[in-house]
């Protein structure tokens, strides 16, 4: 993504503001960081309980366990396995259903069952067997609490640019504290994070936090067990805090920056310092000789009584700073027109790829059942739903403007126009493609045709040699049998040349 980023910034557009990727997928990935380091076995594991009571057989069988213990006849989740926090909810689920799991497999219903399903069974019952399975269960499943969090809270709509930074500071000081002491991580900025070491053991906490229900899973281990267990619980959270402050961006002074919508800073100038810093990288939207003014219009909204708003709580950050920009001066004119155009900018910024994802299952799910619609009618049915969003999709209370009746009366002609306008663009494709293999066809019979007089020539040459052999030795044969060569070689090329004159003097009139 570096590499494509520098390629625009140099050929399309030197402007383009740097926000770094989508974090979703890099807390996503943490995750999965996490669990190659302690934690993939009983990954597997939930994938081979969804699978093997898919069969209504085994279902069954697992019902009647639930009900001789009192625990609800729920199914199990699927787990997928390039999506690592699906696995939070599977784990719940497993969590929820272990005694009666562990009842199933202990009593060995494993008769006549196909080689596959045997194999699932056999695993099943050895993982089952083992002591630290439901450890793990808990122990996994307190961690994905950690960022499941995180990735919720940026799968919203709303504009979430100006808490992104801080967000991805809790999560890191979040895990941190899993396995860190307090004063390890507790005072550091952000660029301090970036450098810390978490493979340095004086950092260390004596044993890492697993979650009260895992340690109380663990009373009856001996000391060694606990202590693999906790080694590997720790392995787990360096894997993770390792990949988290290697890929997060931190350090990204326009994610800082942007902090400053938020309205929660006291500190006027380092406001003003962040405010200097966002104008520098957007140059389009606030000119250099602004600068100043939009500074000034910073100070007279610190000063306004109506910024309050931006303090309320309970609304969109989009909706607080719109009630702003609707304040006039007292000529009428609006209050904050360059802090305006710069706000609108950035709230317009995404916090990770969730938007555009969404985009993709929306598009997915109008094309179900109807492949036949084109992109026009895609975009059209997306933009009136987006518009809906307004109106709580409720279409009665969309108000009947002019200009709404006015493009409801067009819409038929729009649409007559545009697919006549599609049907004339396929004919000239048509035309085009037919052209092109006229063309393909003539360059082919030229080609053949050039061969052929190449051929005939070397039959005339040929021809004179043989001839003039025979005169040398004053051999009649040869002499006939030369001529009559010459006599087909002359035939050959006179008929090719001609076909030559007709294909060009073709060529030339249709062009």
């Amino acid at each position: 993504m570096k590499s494509v980023r520098n390629k625009l910034q140099k050929h399309v557009a030197p402007s383009l503001i740097d926000i770094g990727n989508c974090n979703l997928h890099k807390v996503h990935n943490a995750f999965g960081r996490g669990l190659d380091a302690f934690g993939l076995d009983v990954e597997e594991v939930v994938r081979n309980i969804y699978y093997y009571f898919k069969g209504a057989v085994r279902a069954e069988a697992l019902r009647e366990c639930q009900d001789t213990l009192g625990i609800s006849c729920h199914v199990f989740l699927r787990h997928v396995s390039n999506r690592w926090l699906t696995l939070q909810d599977s784990l719940c689920r497993v969590e929820e259903q272990f005694e009666a799991l562990r009842t199933y497999f202990f009593k060995g219903n494993s008769s006549r069952q196909r080689p596959d399903t045997q194999s699932l069974h056999n695993k099943l019952v050895s993982a089952f067997s083992e002591k630290q399975l439901l450890a793990k269960v808990l122990f996994l499943k307190n961690c994905a609490q950690l960022f499941s969090g995180f990735q919720l809270l940026f799968q919203k709509q709303e504009p979430l640019l100006h808490i992104l930074h801080v967000e991805l500071i809790v999560l890191v000081q979040r895990v941190l504290s899993r396995f860190l002491r307090h004063e390890a991580f507790a005072d550091k900025t952000a660029e301090q994070l970036k450098r810390l070491d978490v493979m340095d053991a004086s950092l260390w906490k004596s044993r890492p936090e697993v979650g009260t229900d895992t340690e109380k899973s663990m009373l009856e281990w001996d000391s060694s067990e606990k202590k693999r267990f906790y080694l590997g619980a720790r392995a787990f959270y360096l894997a993770c805090a390792k990949d988290l402050l290697q890929k997060l961006p931190l350090d990204n002074r326009v994610l800082q920056s942007a902090s400053l919508l938020n309205w929660q800073s006291t500190n006027v100038e380092s406001e003003v310092r962040a405010l200097k810093y966002l104008v520098s990288q957007l140059p389009q939207v606030i000119k250099h000789e602004e600068v100043s003014s939009a500074i000034d219009e910073w100070h007279m909204l610190k000063c306004d009584s109506n910024s309050d708003l931006l303090a309320l709580g309970g609304e969109r950050i989009d909706v607080r700073w719109g009630k702003i920009f609707e304040l006039k001066s007292p000529g009428g004119q609006p209050k904050y027109p360059l802090l305006s155009r710069l706000v609108k900018c950035l709230l317009c910024l995404p916090h990770g790829n969730a938007d555009c994802e969404r985009g993709f299952s929306e598009n997915k799910r109008f094309y179900e059942n109807r492949y036949s619609l084109c992109i026009a009618s895609i975009n059209g049915l997306r933009q009136t739903k987006t518009y809906l969003r307004r109106y709580d999709g409720d279409a009665t209370k969309v108000p009947l403007s002019t200009e709404l009746l006015q493009s409801v009366r067009r819409s038929r002609a729009r649409y007559t126009e545009r697919t006549a306008s599609a049907q004339q663009s396929e004919s000239r494709k048509r035309l085009g493609d037919q052209d092109t293999g006229a063309d393909v066809d003539e360059k082919r019979l030229r080609k053949n045709l050039e061969e052929k007089v190449t051929s005939s020539r070397a039959l005339l040459k040929r021809a004179e040699d043989i001839i003039s052999s025979g005169l040398r030795s004053k051999s009649l044969e040869q002499v006939e049998a030369g001529q009559t060569l010459l006599a087909e070689g002359n035939s050959a090329l006179s008929q090719t040349l001609s076909q030559l004159e007709e294909l060009s003097k073709k060529v030339s009139k249709r062009t």
